[in-house]
């Protein structure tokens, strides 16, 4: 069963100070979990596109990303970064242990999305490769 919804998350300029990844991928897993998808997922791949493809941006990015989906608050992004790197291991929303290769599901396109300059898509998978869940997140650029 695939289920495709792309979600925006809108940049105001006077009450937002940009777009946060880590929430992005909070929502994402929320998400799943609203639609009872947690359970089944085996693979998990994050696209960051345009100025998120940043090379200064990278350990940041990929940082704060495996917080969000893990729904990790209480322990630093870097740390949970290199617990993942080690043991390829994520677990979804605290919950859900999946395969988790940084280098591999993790990737990081020049390419834009087609309303912004920044955002990332999230795709969950089943263990037959077929998508669960695929969401898209951007700031809206300022006008």
């Amino acid at each position: 069963m695939t289920t495709t919804n792309t979600q925006s998350i809108m940049y105001r300029k006077e009450n937002h100070s940009g777009f946060e990844p880590m929430q992005a991928a909070m929502m994402f897993v929320e998400a799943l979990s609203r639609a009872d998808h947690l359970h089944g997922i085996a693979r998990v791949k994050v696209q960051l596109h345009g100025d998120f493809a940043c090379p200064g941006l990278k350990d940041l990015l990929a940082a704060t990303i495996i917080a969000g989906l893990q729904c990790d608050h209480d322990n630093q992004p870097q740390w949970l970064l290199q617990q993942v790197v080690q043991s390829k291991r994520l677990c979804l929303a605290g919950r859900k242990v999946v395969y988790f290769d940084v280098s591999q599901d993790l990737l990081f396109e020049d390419q834009r999305l087609p309303a912004s300059s920044s955002g990332i898509t999230i795709t969950a998978k089943d263990a037959d490769a077929d998508i669960l869940q695929q969401r898209s997140y951007w700031m809206a650029d300022p006008a």
